[in-house]
């Protein structure tokens, strides 16, 4: 932590990955998951705009930038 007057004070962390967690062992009666589905995480796109059509635009710049269209 440091403070320097004019910019207040700052606080400064370096985060890391967490370690990755060891797969479960398989039960013996449980079906076998596919593994490509049972890694897929899904996670939202957050998206705002001061109004809708700003927000349309934002949308179509994000499609393009993934390449989905």
């Amino acid at each position: 932590i440091s403070s320097f007057g004019i910019s207040g004070t700052n606080a400064h962390i370096i985060l890391e990955e967490a370690p990755e967690e060891p797969a479960p062992e398989p039960d013996g009666d449980a079906p076998a998951e596919e593994p490509a589905r049972a890694r897929t995480t899904v996670v939202p796109w957050v998206l705002s705009a001061k109004s809708a059509q700003a927000l349309r635009g934002q949308a179509r710049r994000l499609l393009s930038c993934v390449g989905l269209a």
